[in-house]
């Protein structure tokens, strides 16, 4: 997630909802982690969608579960602008 988060370009996020935008040459790379992630975490809801150049990730969840969605969002967020 820090990996493909360097590329972040942008986060709106409200307590259970938040979509992400990157360049869409990680849409591969995001498409992997939708796997991943459904395959484990089946409460949450991802939608991957693509616009000209970027990749747009919406994440949703159940909101007794909003620290759930803060803590993926904060994964990607940790490597924007290379901070691990």
């Amino acid at each position: 997630m820090a990996k493909i988060g360097r590329e972040l370009h942008a986060v709106d996020a409200d307590r259970a909802r938040a979509t992400l935008s990157f360049p869409a040459e990680r849409r591969e790379e995001l498409e992997e982690f939708v796997r991943a992630e459904t395959g484990c975490c089946g409460f949450f809801d991802f939608e991957l969608t693509a616009e000209g150049d970027i990749a747009r990730l919406s994440i949703a969840a159940p909101e007794d579960a909003h620290w759930a969605v803060r803590g993926l969002v904060t994964g990607f967020v940790a490597g924007w602008g290379g901070l691990v």
